[in-house]
């Protein structure tokens, strides 16, 4: 029967976490790294609550670093201060597509020239690069341990591993270490050297709270303070101090802990499309989100140039 066929081709386009587990479990890291980044990051903890908040832990990390943190924030002219919301959709679209195209194919290499063609515009060195790396490698075990959880398993984290490794490579610099647990270590040193609190750090984390108050309604009583106090609440202390963050109220820290927790428990027992996307929700405001050549940072005069193109 017609409907009968209809529901069957739409329920086995659903899956389960414990499922999409076995499926990611059974794939080699080294061969099916990007198989594994793919089903990993962008199925399994596609949520996008949950992905914007490690975005935006891992965001601040990188403006806890001086260096980092002027070129995010360049006097208040940077992208994170006049757009912030554009900005870090525009980002996540990135990581979406490397996850989409991996960084073998032709695609996945435009996609990677198109990252660095942003980044040539900026004063960044080698090290600057690598921690950059490791907080977008790092940072989603970083926050699920910090809450006491760990959803993923050995075989992901090597996959996962061995991706970012080959996209360095494909951006033409090395980590500083071979292997997953001296790369941490490198970055956890790295911070314990660099981290300072800075105006362009506390900047920054200023766009990112404007950027977090998505998740608040308008109408809600106190939104704004909210959306710091449950910010602050998800960096660790020496982050918090270093982006000028108060420490939330008690009760606030026990209500992120409590949904942290039952988000991350929950992973094996949540039923979700198998072709979910983050794209389908970061790049909901462009018409062509894949097309990376209109996304991103643009230069002010070719800001300026289309300012003056005629309607």
């Amino acid at each position: 029967h017609p409907a009968s066929r209809l529901a069957l081709k739409v329920f086995e386009n659903w899956t389960t976490g414990r499922a999409l587990r076995r499926y990611v479990d059974s794939l080699d890291p080294v061969a099916d790294d990007e198989e594994i980044t793919a089903q990993v990051s962008n199925v399994l903890f596609a949520d996008a609550y949950f992905s914007h908040a490690v975005y935006l832990v891992t965001f601040a990390r990188q403006a806890a670093i001086p260096a980092i943190g002027r070129v995010l924030y360049r006097g208040g002219n940077g992208d994170i201060a006049t757009k912030p919301r554009q900005r870090n959709n525009d980002t996540i679209i990135f990581f979406t597509e490397f996850y989409r195209r991996g960084y073998k194919s032709e695609h996945g290499k435009a996609a990677i020239h198109r990252m660095e063609e942003i980044h040539s515009r900026f004063l960044i060195d080698e090290d600057l690069k690598r921690y950059t790396m490791a907080t977008v490698m790092l940072e989603p075990d970083r926050l699920a341990k910090q809450f006491g959880v760990d959803p993923f398993s050995d075989v992901d984290r090597q996959g996962r591993w061995n991706f970012w490794r080959g996209l360095a490579r494909e951006m033409g610099f090395e980590l500083p270490a071979d292997t997953r647990e001296g790369f941490l270590q490198w970055m956890t040193e790295y911070e314990a050297a660099h981290y300072a609190n800075t105006p362009d750090g506390e900047g920054c984390f200023e766009g990112l709270v404007q950027d977090w108050l998505r998740w608040y309604p308008p109408h809600l009583p106190r939104r704004e303070w909210l959306a710091r106090q449950s910010l602050a609440g998800l960096l660790d202390p020496p982050l918090r101090a270093a982006m000028g963050a108060e420490d939330p109220p008690a009760w606030v820290q026990a209500q992120i802990n409590l949904v942290a927790r039952t988000y991350l428990g929950s992973t094996q027992l949540r039923v979700f499309r198998k072709n979910r996307s983050l794209v389908n929700y970061f790049g909901r405001d462009r018409a062509n989100p894949r097309n990376l050549e209109s996304v991103g940072h643009t230069p002010m005069q070719a800001r300026e140039r289309a300012g003056r193109q005629p309607d």
